[in-house]
């Protein structure tokens, strides 16, 4: 193991090299099962594998409930972006092994089929001058560091989908590669109902989803539900083509059996009695309205934090604070239980995990306060004390700088 780690990270990998060689001469003499998967095992541990633009891509959930002590190891494959765009050492020298022979090439697919539990995609940050469109110098600023991170969902997406489809077309040439991944990042791209149907069809063991401002009809929400059976949580923020009433009748209890809480934000459009749009949590109705609706299709409304959630269930998945915000002035105010400060400084919805509370009948959810400033979405379902902010971070609102909404 210890040859094989340097050559693993090396970025002039060839057939004439060691482990090129070494290839290139078992395969000759069928020494190939088992081999590639000890050399992986040796290179990167036997942590779960995520393949994105850079080698810190698996901080672009940060870090979930269950996963405070895992460390995934992270690179590109040099198949989700052109040759030669974002490839790293290590993605290249895999690339190469699987060149040696087609039986050391179906190894690699299966080894990866196996390990590998997210995806990351490489952001398109060419769109707009620098890394943001932020209204604050302190935007921009923390907008860059997130990107280092990989955190990129607050960055201004591309002007066209071209680019993430070219990615998904290249990842269905091996889609075994991808039969176990549990999260995808969708970075800043737009996912509409191609990418959608891509992403049913790619990762059937998908857990979690995020949609920030996607142009997804109910076509492609179905779609995805039809080939994600082992979704648990889905959030829907600023989708203008997906009502709330379409989503719950699609995303339910009775069609994803293992769904644990949808997160849902809408603009509501300006109306005869108001001059300016505002963000809301769905069905404009009084609560009745909302309960009827959700409880049509098997759901219920937290009154902690805003999810819909199968009725009757007691898993601890709502995600809230449980102290007492207090303090003088936003900068220097927080949670007394965690230290989360509200969007715009380090925040995260949540630090402790408990069960749903169900909202009382003609209740009106009061808005969290992410419903105004849109806070990190990487970070959204991270718990505060495992989430991680570059120094001096300020960012007001994700979706300003995303989508230029005051």
């Amino acid at each position: 193991s210890s040859h094989f780690r340097p050559c693993l990270h090396t970025a002039r990998l060839r057939a004439q090299t060691p482990l090129g060689a070494m290839a290139m001469e078992w395969s000759h003499y069928g020494l190939t099962d088992g081999l590639l998967e000890s050399i992986f095992h040796a290179a990167f541990g036997r942590e779960g594998i995520i393949l994105g633009p850079s080698p810190s891509s698996y901080c672009s959930w940060g870090r979930q409930r269950g996963e405070q002590n895992s460390s995934p190891a992270a690179f590109d494959v040099g198949m989700l972006s052109d040759e030669g765009s974002g490839c790293f050492a290590e993605g290249r020298c895999v690339m190469q092994v699987c060149r040696a022979c087609k039986s050391w090439r179906q190894v690699v697919h299966e080894v990866l089929g196996r390990s590998c539990i997210g995806v990351a995609l490489p952001a398109r940050l060419d769109c707009h001058p620098g890394t943001g469109a932020g209204f604050h110098p302190r935007s921009d600023r923390s907008m860059a560091d997130m990107a280092a991170m990989g955190r990129t969902a607050c960055c201004c997406p591309p002007d066209d989908t071209s680019a993430v489809h070219s990615m998904f077309s290249n990842m269905s040439l091996a889609p075994e590669r991808f039969a176990g991944v549990q999260q995808l990042h969708l970075g800043n791209h737009n996912a509409d109902d191609v990418v959608l149907g891509a992403i049913a069809r790619l990762f059937p063991n998908l857990r979690r989803l995020t949609l920030f401002g996607s142009t997804a009809t109910t076509t492609g929400l179905a779609d995805l539900v039809r080939g994600c059976q082992q979704l648990r949580v889905l959030i829907v923020f600023l989708c203008d083509d997906l009502a709330a009433e379409a989503v719950v009748s699609l995303v339910n209890p009775s069609t994803l059996p293992s769904l644990e809480k949808i997160f849902y934000l809408e603009i509501e459009k300006p109306s005869s009695e108001s001059w300016s749009s505002r963000r809301t949590l769905g069905f404009h109705g009084h609560g009745r309205a909302q309960q009827d609706v959700l409880s049509k299709h098997g759901l219920s409304c937290c009154r902690t934090c805003a999810a819909w959630y199968p009725a009757g269930s007691i898993a601890e998945t709502c995600l809230y604070h449980p102290g007492t915000y207090s303090g003088y002035g936003a900068s220097c105010s927080s949670y007394d239980c965690c230290g989360s400060a509200k969007p715009g400084y380090a925040y995260t919805p949540g630090c402790t995990y408990a069960a749903h509370e169900p909202a009382a009948p003609n209740e009106r959810i009061y808005s969290p306060v992410w419903v105004d400033r849109v806070p990190v979405m990487d970070l959204f379902e991270v718990p505060f004390p495992c989430a991680e902010f570059p120094l001096g971070f300020w960012l007001r609102d994700t979706a300003e700088t995303r989508f230029m909404m005051m």
